[in-house]
Order: C-alpha cells, then structure tokens, then sequence
C-alpha cells in the first residue's frame, strides 16, 4: 500500500473517532439531564414518605394513650373486684366457723347428757352396794370381838415370854459384853497400829501402837476425822495427797489397799512420819460402812535406806574415777597408740572395753537414784522443744531398730508449743522408755510412739510395741529399783533395772503421770509373733507431763 492510501485511511479513522466522540457526549449529556430528574423525583418521594410517617406516628402515640387510660380503668376494677372477692370469703369463713362451734357446743351437750344417764345409773348400783357393805360390817364387827378376845388371852402369854426372854437378853448382853472387852484388849495388844473410822471418816478406834504412831492423843476422845487430824502426803515427792488417794478414801470405794507408802505429819507428830499402810473396807450387806487401817512405823526403815543410799552415791562416785580410767587406757589400745594389737588381743580387750563401759552405766545409773532419792539431782529447766528432742533420740536408736527389721512409727499432734523442762531430764525418761520397747520386742517387731495433748493442761508421750510383755503377776514391781521380770532376763544379760524406776521419779517429781498396759494385744493391734513362733504380748507406756513445765532446784528435785 502506497503512502498515500495510509494516510488517507489514518484521516478517515479520526474522522470516524471525532464522531463517535461527539456522539457518545450527546448521550453523556442526556444521561445527566434524566439523572437530575430522577434525582429530583426521589426528593419528591423522600419528603412525602416523611409526611407519611410522621402521620402515622402521630396516630400511633394517640392510640397508646388511648389503651394506657383503658388499662388503667381495668386495673383500677380489677382491684375493687379482688377486694370485694376477699370480703366475701372472710364472711364464708366466719359463717364455717359459727357452724363448727355449734356443731361442736351440740355433741358436748349430746356426751354430756349420755354421762348423766351412766353417773344416774352407777348411784344406784353404789346405793345397792352400801346397804351390802353395812350388813358385813355388822358381821366384821361381831368377828371383831371374838378375835379381841383371843388376842387378850395371848397377850397375857406373851407377857410372860417377854419376862424370860429379858433375862436371857441380858445373860447374853453380858456375854457379848465381855467378848467385846476381849476382842479390844487383843486389839490393842496387836504389834502394828490398827485404827477404824466409819463412814463419815470419823476415828471410831485406835490401840496404842496406832497412838504412838500416829501422835493421837487417847485422852482427846474421837471426835475429829481422818482428813482433818492428819496431814497425809507423798512419801517421795512430799507432796499432799488428795482426799481421793487417802487409803481410807479408797476402803470407802471398796478397795482395798496393800501396804501404800506414806508420810504423815500433824501438831504431835511436827516432823512427821513415814508409815506403811494397809487398809480394808468393812462391809455391812453389801455396802461399805467404814474401814480398818494397819499401819506400820518406817521411818526407821526410811533412814536406814537414806544410808544405804548415801553409802551407793559415794561407793559410785569412787568407782566412777578407776572405772573412767580403765575405759581410757582400753580406748588407747584399741586405737593402737601403745603398739599395734594381734586379733586375739583385740577380741579380749574389746570384751574388757565393753564390760567397762557396762560398769560406767550401772555407776551412773546408781548415782542418778542417790541423787534422786537424797534430793540433790539439779534442774535446770528451760523451754525446749520435746518433738526435736523425741526425734534426736530416734535418730539413737534407728541403727539397733535398723539391724532388728521393726516397723517404726512416730507421730506427733498439732499445737504442741514449747514446755519448760530440764533436757538432760527429759531426754532421760524418753530414752529410757523407747530403748526398752526397742531391746524387749523381738526381730520383725513393731513400735509406735507418739506425743499429743492429753488435755488443756498436760502432754502424753505414748509408746508402744510388740514385744514379750510383761508378767501380770510381776507388774506391780516394774518401777521398783533393780527389778527385772522374769521373761526378759535370759533374752538380755545387760539390764541394770533402774531405768524405769528414775523414769518414775523424774515424771512424778516433775508433777506428772506414767502408767502402763501389757497385754496380748496392743492398741487394737493384734500381736505379733517373735522368731520362736510365740505370739508375743505387747506393752505400752503413757507418760504425762504438765505443759507448765518443771520447777527449777538447785539444791535437788523436791
């Protein structure tokens, strides 16, 4: 195609562009001008759509007021309607009741009318009654003179018996009389004290040796009673005793009482005395009128001990230097400082170490009980916390519990606070207790101890086992010096028997308890069975100590 031919074409396209532009802005233009009148329609339509709503709106608002004022007339007569309804049953409830009350006046009537007919009808059988009671009178009264006959004819016979029996009456007096007189004179005869008091507790009888002992004026008659003449304490810890722990108290409960230690003191008797009593309920159809006490002078006996005890606490205090001397020079050998040691050498003097360190125990055991018994053991309380105390000494014996295989519990309360108390005391009575469940219960074995708050004032060390027990027929001596039951000796040659007995005098001196239970069972527990194959019996102990604390000595427990 020639040039020419293009350009032409070119200037025809533009033509035709130029057209179809003029063109499309023709429609542009009359697009705009029906948009604006379109536009100009919807406005229209806007204001009277508004006009419409706002009529409709205005009619909507008179037609609520319209049912809100019907509302209320229909409430309003709904209530009078409620009212009225209300009125009209407490009218028919009145009216129901004026009905019952008539119904009810009308049977009472009816009831009491029936009650009138039966009362008519039981005066006339009563009236029948009397007339045959009167004639059995008359028949009672004619029977009547002929027994009052009879009875002045033995009257007269038993008058005469009356004469003879008076006379053997009074041969019999006399008899009985002089039995009496015997009966007193052996009384007062007899080598020990014997005194009666009835059951007011007033002295109705003492013989001379009773006198003397007690410091009871014969002269003085018997007015007073036990509790008021005498001054009854402790023979341990001198302390009073309650008027429930006097002997005669208890023959009054009906026990009787064996042999009880005590110490007595009044204005004859200024410094007192030690005796031993024995008292037995008397007992008169089943009940308990009084009770005889025999006692015996010990404070011969008392001071005898008190030298015996001396003589021990300074035999000890020698021993215990030679004793102490012979433990250093094994020490020495064994550790080698002198020479080595063969092993026969070292079997032999390992023996003589370990019978030494018996023999330092026994001397410091024995040396504890002088000096509780002299009053000269020091306390020197300060708070301290029994549990870390209790635990230390667990932490002693888990290596004899460990080799032993025991089950061992301990568990302690909630609340338990600081108590005053001497550690080296303390730390004494619970060893001792836990070593002896620990040495007297067998292999395979179990131990419980726990401490709790017995009550508001006191706490409880509680410490039980499964071992062999303890003989009832022994029990009463366990707290007794150097005493060991019999099951236990051939089981452990090292016991010295003292332990239980300071145990008791630190917890009683201290113002507490300890007692104990043995049996086949043990807190519910059944027991165990040792290596032999023997059911074993078992044994706790309970030890009360006051949460108070106790009372600093310098110059000895008292």
């Amino acid at each position: 195609m020639n040039k020419k031919a293009i350009i032409s074409t070119v200037n025809n396209t533009i033509l035709n562009l130029k057209v179809s532009a003029k063109k499309k802005e023709g429609v542009r233009r009359k697009l705009v001008i029906t948009a604006k009148r379109q536009e100009s329609v919807w406005r229209k339509l806007a204001a009277t759509a508004k006009e419409k709503e706002n009529a409709r709106r205005k009619k909507l608002v008179v037609t609520a007021e319209k049912l809100a004022v019907t509302a209320a007339k229909l409430v309003a007569t709904a209530k009078e309607k409620e009212l009225v309804r209300r009125r009209l049953a407490v009218t028919a409830e009145k009216l129901a009741a004026t009905a019952k009350e008539k119904e009810l006046v009308r049977r009472r009537l009816a009831i009491t009318a029936e009650k009138l007919v039966v009362t008519a009808a039981t005066l006339a059988v009563t009236a029948d009654e009397l007339s045959a009671t009167a004639a059995k009178l008359a028949v009672i009264a004619k029977e009547k003179e002929i027994v009052r006959r009879k009875l002045a004819v033995t009257a007269a016979k038993l008058k005469e018996s009356y004469e003879k029996l008076e006379k053997k009456v009074l041969e019999r007096t006399k008899d009985l009389e002089m039995a009496r007189v015997k009966e007193e004179a052996i009384l007062l005869s007899i080598g020990d004290g014997v005194a009666v008091v009835d059951e007011t507790g007033k002295l109705v009888f003492f013989n001379k040796i009773a006198s003397d002992i007690l410091g009871t004026d014969a002269n003085q008659g018997l007015p007073d009673t036990w509790q008021k003449r005498y001054g009854v304490f402790d023979p341990i810890s001198l302390k009073p005793l309650a008027t429930d722990q006097i002997p005669f108290t208890l023959a009054f409960k009906g026990q009787s009482v064996s042999k009880m230690p005590l110490f007595i003191r009044n204005p004859q008797v200024p410094n007192g005395k030690f005796i031993s009593v024995t008292a037995t309920p008397i007992f008169l159809g089943g009940k308990s009128i009084g009770g005889v006490a025999i006692f015996r002078d010990m404070t011969e006996e008392k001071e005898v001990d008190k030298a015996k005890t001396e003589f021990v606490s300074l035999a000890s205090h020698q021993l215990r230097t030679p004793l102490s001397t012979v433990n250093w020079y094994a020490e020495m050998l064994l550790a080698g400082d002198v020479g080595a040691l063969n092993e026969k050498q070292k079997k032999y003097l390992d023996e003589v170490y370990r019978s030494n360190q018996r023999m330092v125990e026994l001397v410091n055991a024995l040396l504890d009980v002088s000096s509780l018994e002299l009053g000269t053991f020091a306390i020197e309380p300060k708070p301290t916390d029994i549990i870390k105390l209790t635990q230390s000494v667990i932490d002693e014996q888990k290596p004899q519990i460990t080799v032993k295989r025991m089950k061992f519990s301990f568990s302690s309360g909630k609340n338990i606070t600081l108590i005053q108390a001497d550690p080296k005391l303390l730390r004494m009575v619970v060893q001792n207790i836990l070593s002896n469940a620990v040495k007297y219960t067998p292999e395979g074995g179990e131990i419980k101890l726990s401490i709790s708050l017995a009550d508001k004032k006191n706490i409880l060390l509680e410490v039980s086992d499964t071992g062999y027990g303890i003989p009832k027929n022994q029990q009463d001596k366990i707290f007794t010096k150097l005493f060991r039951a019999d099951n236990v000796r051939d089981k452990d040659t090292d016991g010295t028997g003292l332990g239980l007995y300071i145990v008791k005098s630190i917890v009683e001196k201290s113002g507490g308890k300890i007692w104990f239970h043995s049996s086949g069972e043990v807190a519910g527990v059944r027991a165990s069975r040792g290596a032999d194959g023997k059911e074993n019996k078992g044994t706790t102990f309970y030890v009360t100590l006051p949460l108070v604390g106790m009372k600093k000595s310098v110059t000895g427990v008292k």
